[in-house]
């Protein structure tokens, strides 16, 4: 519920550049609620979702990373089981990013179908991986 009313208050607030959400207990669910408003939010350059039990909070805080760091050339999710919803969220991100030269998303069970959105979108931006670990 929190994550919720949260996420009706960050719609409206297009100004925010920095959301700490440590150790809030926030839920897969909310992490969903919260990725809708965060992903069309263009000004968030940092999330932090530290000690929280969702592991798609790890994804959706890549997600900020990879769209706005354009210095970022290797990112880590080793071990995160992240699935397919939170491959979605790294595409999205890819989807804005040229610099990234190394993923390795080891162990992050997003399956056939997540390593695909994963591949679009490098394809899409042309993007020079020369590692992708799975």
């Amino acid at each position: 519920m929190g994550a919720a009313y949260l996420a009706e208050i960050l719609n409206e607030n297009k100004t925010i550049t920095v959301l700490e959400l440590n150790s809030n207990k926030i839920q897969d669910k909310g992490i969903e609620n919260l990725a809708d408003i965060i992903i069309k939010n263009k000004t968030l350059k940092t999330l932090s979702l530290n000690n929280n039990p969702s592991v798609l909070g790890v994804a959706l805080e890549k997600f900020v990373t990879v769209r706005h760091n354009k210095e970022l050339k290797c990112l880590q999710i080793w071990g995160k089981h992240i699935g397919l919803i939170g491959a979605k969220y790294i595409s999205l991100g890819l989807q804005e990013n040229t610099t990234l030269t190394e993923l390795d998303l080891t162990y992050c069970n997003i399956g056939e179908e997540g390593m695909k959105n994963i591949a679009d979108a490098l394809n899409y931006n042309k993007v020079n991986v020369r590692k992708l670990i799975e």
